[in-house]
Parts: C-alpha cells; sequence; structure tokens
C-alpha cells in the first residue's frame, strides 16, 4: 500500500491542485475541485497495485467533484474501467448523459474515456476498482450500456461486498494473495457486467444462468486449498455435483483441469517474484498437497521443471533491468 497523497501536509490553498495531479496520473485527465471552506479542505488517497491488470484506490476527503468532459477527451486516458462503492452523503453522477443520484452503498461504474461527472458535498469516502479494459473483454459501449442496469445483475451485491472486503484486507496481503485476488476480482466485475448488459429477447435472471462464472470464481478465491474439488464447489454454490458437471459439459477444459490452470498460474506468478521461494512452499501455497506432483504437472504444461522456469524468469528479468537502465545513443551530434 502506498499513500499517494495527504493533504494535511500542504497549504489548504493548494490541496485541490495537488490532488487533481496526482488524480491525473493515477486515472485519466479531468478537474477536480474540493469543495467547502478553504481552510477546512482536506483529502487522503491510497493505492495498492494487486497485479498489472487491477488496483484498488481508496479516497477520503472532504466535498469533492470530479468532471471529464469532452475537452478533456482529446487527450485519450487509460483503457480502463473503475467500479467506485461510495460512503457519504447524497450526491449526483453522470456518466456519458445518464444521470444517478449518488446514494450510501451505491456501486457505480465508468469508463475512463468518456465524460462524467461526479459530486459528493460534505465528508465522505470512495473505495475504487480499476481494471484494464482488455481485462473485462468489453467495449466502451458494452460498460456504458451495463452501467444503466448494475442493480439488475445478480452480482451486484456481491461486487459490492468484495470490494468493500478488498480494500480493508489490501494492506496485509501477500504477493500470493494479491494476485490470486486480482483475478478473483477483474473476474466477478467482468461477469457483473455482463449479466448487466441488456440483451435483445427475453433476458433470463437468477444465479443458475451465471453457474459457469460462479464456479471459475470459487475457484480463483479457494484455489490454494488441496482438498478442494467438485462435491464441495458444488455444496457451496447450491447445486449437485451431477448438475454441476452437466452444466460444465459445454466448456474447453474439464472442471479439473480449469483447477489445475488456475493452480499452475498462480505458481507461474509466484515464481518469477523475489524472495525466490522453496519449491514446495510455492506448491502448498497453490494448492498441490505432493511437491512432486505439482513439479509432473508443471513440466507438463510449461516444458520445464520449475526450478528451470525461475532460472529463466530471473534472467529475463535482469535482461529487462539492464535494458531500461542502457544509456540511449548520443543524439547531441
Amino acid at each position: 500500500m502506498s499513500v499517494l497523497i495527504d493533504t494535511n501536509r500542504l497549504d489548504p490553498r493548494e490541496r485541490s491542485d495537488a490532488l487533481q495531479a496526482v488524480l491525473t496520473r493515477a486515472t485519466a485527465p479531468h478537474d477536480l475541485t474540493l469543495l467547502g471552506p478553504t481552510d477546512e479542505v482536506h483529502a487522503r488517497l491510497e493505492h495498492w497495485q494487486l497485479n498489472s491488470d487491477v488496483a484498488l484506490l481508496q479516497q477520503t476527503s472532504s466535498g469533492v467533484s470530479h468532471t471529464r468532459t469532452r475537452a478533456h477527451g482529446r487527450h485519450d486516458g487509460p483503457e480502463r474501467v473503475v467500479f467506485v462503492l461510495h460512503s457519504g452523503g447524497p450526491g449526483s453522477y453522470v456518466h456519458d448523459g445518464s444521470a444517478y443520484r449518488l446514494n450510501r452503498g451505491g456501486l457505480y461504474v465508468t469508463d475512463l474515456n468518456s465524460c462524467y461527472s461526479y459530486t459528493r458535498p460534505g465528508d465522505g469516502a470512495a473505495r475504487i476498482v480499476q481494471v484494464e479494459r482488455s481485462a473485462l473483454g468489453l467495449t466502451a459501449e458494452q460498460v456504458q450500456s451495463a452501467s444503466a442496469h448494475l442493480p439488475e445483475s445478480p452480482f451486484y451485491d456481491l461486487l459490492r461486498g468484495h470490494i468493500a472486503e478488498v480494500c480493508a484486507i489490501a494492506p496485509s496481503l501477500s504477493g500470493t494473495q494479491s494476485e490470486a485476488l486480482a483475478a478473483a476480482t477483474a473476474h466477478l466485475a467482468r461477469t457483473m457486467l455482463r449479466a448487466a448488459v441488456p440483451t435483445s429477447g427475453t433476458r433470463q435472471h437468477g444465479p443458475d444462468c451465471y453457474l459457469i462464472d460462479r464456479t471459475v470464481l470459487f475457484m480463483r478465491k479457494n484455489f490454494g486449498r488441496p482438498e478442494l474439488a467438485a462435491k464441495e464447489i458444488a455444496h457451496q454454490l447450491g447445486v449437485s455435483e451431477r448438475y454441476l458437471f452437466q452444466r460444465w459439459s459445454g466448456q474447453p477444459r474439464t472442471l479439473a483441469e480449469t483447477l489445475l490452470d488456475i493452480r499452475l498460474n498462480a505458481a507461474r506468478h509466484l515464481l518469477g517474484l523475489p524472495p525466490a521461494l522453496a519449491i514446495n512452499v510455492i506448491a502448498h501455497r497453490c494448492g498441490f498437497a505432493d511437491p512432486s506432483h505439482f513439479s509432473r504437472c508443471f513440466r507438463r504444461a510449461h516444458g520445464m521443471s520449475p526450478t528451470e522456469y525461475r532460472r529463466l524468469a530471473v534472467r529475463l528479468n535482469d535482461e529487462t533491468r539492464a535494458s531500461s537502465h542502457r544509456p540511449g545513443p548520443d543524439r547531441r551530434r
């Protein structure tokens, strides 16, 4: 966790501009104003980068107004979508021409390249998840369409609770936990948006329509438990094991293969991180009861042992760092 800015250390007259500069770097170009008497305005912004696709922000401040106009749109922002859990008094929110009332505990979604306005009078907070749009697999138009129908998604309340919980535990997360949580968060956000996008014809509702997504999300959040298997997954999702397999039968990978893929991807990430953990520790953290079984599975999937993969990852990281510090050509001549 890092504190991007705490305006209590600044002259009150400089606080709005300072916060805008920091938020522009963290999100996208837009106008920001801290509301209220000059000597009472304040803001604190914290940041957690869970992985390359998912970041958390927590903003606590006096009244605030954020506005991104078409003029800002001439300078493209990052291809990201933000999920804002509002905590504070009532306010107003406008996203691409559609107006909404800000309510405490409400969830609001914004594409950072769109036009928007977010105004909250009085002290309050916002807990924010930023996800790269490529990780969501949705266009800006689909995000905009879904943003008007969020409460219709059966995953709306689940994501609200998830964001609150993630921001509460983020400071204590290890690297492995951050990576797993990022994957689960992106998957849940994607699932909620897809369920909220209006479709032609009759829309199906109810959790059964999203059993595959719920299953993958559950596995991403619990893959570190070696005993995790189809029977418990089905029980936790409120269906029979037989029914789970029936619904899963149309997937390109079996349920067991998908769980194994999730575990191996988590292990691959850990092998590339310093400090170097023992192979048996990585195996245990990723849900393998037997390190030898882990090594065999890893070799089949990646064509090399975990130790060989680590050596390769370290060498590539060293080469990347060396390249980034290598002086460029002398252009003075």
